[in-house]
C-alpha cells in the first residue's frame, strides 16, 4: 500500500482504519455483559420470518444463540461442536464472515474474515440441552446468558429482528458476500451486494481498502462491523 494515498471516506474526511472494527468484539462482549445484567428484559419470543432467503428459515421453536470462544480458535472450536454435540440439538453452528478485497503484488484478491472474532452462533430449539452437551467440547465455550451457580439458568436469544439481519445479509455459508456500487456527490448507492437496499446502515466508507463499516445490532447494543464493498466510481454534484 502506498502511504501516501489516503482513504476515502464518507464521514468528514476522516481516516478510517481497522481500528475502528477492532472495537467491534469488545462492543459484542459489552453487549453480552448487558444482557446478563437485565436477564428478566430478555425472554424468548417466537421466530417470525426472516427477510432473507426462504430457504434459510427454521422451525418457529429454534432459536439463535451466541457463545464466546478463545480468539483465534474459532474454527477448531467450531469443528469440536459439529462433531461433539448431537445433530438434533445443534441444527446449525456458525462464526459469520465477510469478503473484502486484500491487496497483494499481483493486484487484488477476495478473501473472508471472521465478522465477529472471538463468537460462534448456535441454532438449536433445546438451549439447556445444548449447554449440557457444550461440556464435552474441549475447547473454552461460555453460552452467553446467566449459568451462575445457585441461579436458574438464563440464555438469551437473538431478537427475531437480529437473526433476521444475518438472514438477510448472509448467504447459506453465513458469509457476507461483496458488494458493489457508486457515490454520488455525499450519497452512496449500493448497486449489487448483501448491502443493496440498506446504505442507511453506512456510517463510514474506506474507499482505498474497499470496505464498508456499518452497525449491527446485538442484544439491545450496537456493534460496529467492516464488510467489502467496491465503490466503481464517484462523481461531484454541482
Amino acid at each position: 500500500m502506498n502511504r501516501s494515498e489516503q482513504p476515502n471516506t464518507l464521514q468528514n474526511g476522516r481516516l478510517v482504519t481497522d481500528a475502528d472494527c477492532a472495537a467491534g468484539a469488545a462492543a459484542l462482549s459489552a453487549s453480552a455483559e448487558c444482557a446478563t445484567a437485565n436477564a428478566g428484559s430478555l425472554a424468548a419470543t417466537g421466530c417470525a420470518p426472516g427477510t432473507g432467503d426462504a430457504g434459510q428459515l427454521r422451525d418457529a421453536k429454534e432459536r439463535w444463540y451466541v457463545a464466546q470462544v478463545a480468539g483465534g480458535r474459532e474454527e477448531t472450536t467450531l469443528a469440536q461442536c459439529r462433531k461433539l454435540i448431537d445433530s438434533e440439538v445443534l441444527k446449525e453452528c456458525f462464526a459469520p464472515e465477510a469478503e473484502y478485497p486484500w491487496k497483494t503484488k499481483d493486484g487484488w484478491e477476495v478473501r473472508k474474515k471472521l465478522l465477529f472474532p472471538g463468537y460462534l452462533f448456535y441454532v438449536t430449539s433445546d438451549v439447556d440441552e445444548l449447554y449440557d452437551q457444550l461440556a464435552r467440547v474441549p475447547a473454552a465455550t461460555r453460552l452467553l446468558g446467566n449459568g451462575a451457580k445457585g441461579v436458574k439458568r438464563v440464555f438469551f436469544p437473538l431478537t427475531d429482528d437480529e437473526r433476521d439481519w444475518f438472514l438477510a445479509f448472509t448467504d447459506r455459508k453465513r458469509v457476507v458476500r461483496m458488494s458493489e456500487g457508486y457515490i454520488e456527490g455525499d450519497t452512496v448507492k449500493v448497486t449489487s451486494g448483501p448491502l443493496r437496499g440498506h446504505e442507511a446502515s453506512i456510517r463510514k466508507i474506506d474507499r482505498h481498502k474497499r470496505r464498508a463499516y456499518i452497525d449491527v445490532s446485538l442484544f439491545g447494543r450496537t456493534v460496529p462491523a467492516s464488510v467489502g464493498l467496491e465503490i466503481l466510481w464517484k462523481s461531484q454534484v454541482a
